[in-house]
């Protein structure tokens, strides 16, 4: 399941509106989904069932702390 989807013409991250996110706070901002992160994980670590892995982050890709918990918690 995508956790950004359109309804009605609109932009939606899980069941808010990104418009609504976007007049709450300033613009431009970053906006990140917690279960797309952990669908994602989960699907690449389903992937490796079987086989002996560690499924690992490159924090240079994005440093943000409720990303890093996130992934550290899954």
């Amino acid at each position: 399941m995508d956790h950004f989807l359109y309804r009605d013409g609109a932009l939606y991250a899980e069941d808010v509106a990104v418009a609504d996110i976007a007049a709450a706070v300033v613009t431009p901002f970053y906006l990140y989904s917690t279960a797309t992160l952990t669908r994602h994980y989960q699907l690449f670590d389903q992937a490796l069932e079987g086989m002996e892995h560690m499924v690992c982050y490159a924090m240079k890709a994005a440093s943000n702390q409720a990303i890093l918990k996130t992934l550290a918690d899954l």
